[in-house]
């Protein structure tokens, strides 16, 4: 089964999740967009049984999974963009 990916993006100098063509927000901060994306991706693997994963861009334009529901619970979490533990 394809895992459900929820994408933190910028557009409109503004942050956006991205799902499967659908988009929520805006948020003021990536942060703000990748907690509702990982809030959003809990309901989503809970309701399809799907493994939901929250990518998100670092400073460069890199993407990372910066959550999955596969760990969910993990220490890791939203760390990468917030400097603390989700």
């Amino acid at each position: 089964m394809a895992r459900a990916l929820h994408i933190v993006i910028n557009s409109m100098d503004r942050w956006w999740v991205d799902f499967e063509g659908r988009a929520t927000g805006p948020f003021e901060t990536i942060q703000q967009a990748a907690v509702e994306a990982q809030a959003i991706a809990r309901v989503t693997a809970r309701e399809t049984g799907r493994i939901a994963e929250v990518l998100a861009p670092d400073a460069s334009g890199k993407y990372w999974v910066v959550w999955t529901s596969a760990r969910d619970g993990a220490p890791k979490a939203l760390e990468f963009l917030t400097g603390q533990a989700a």
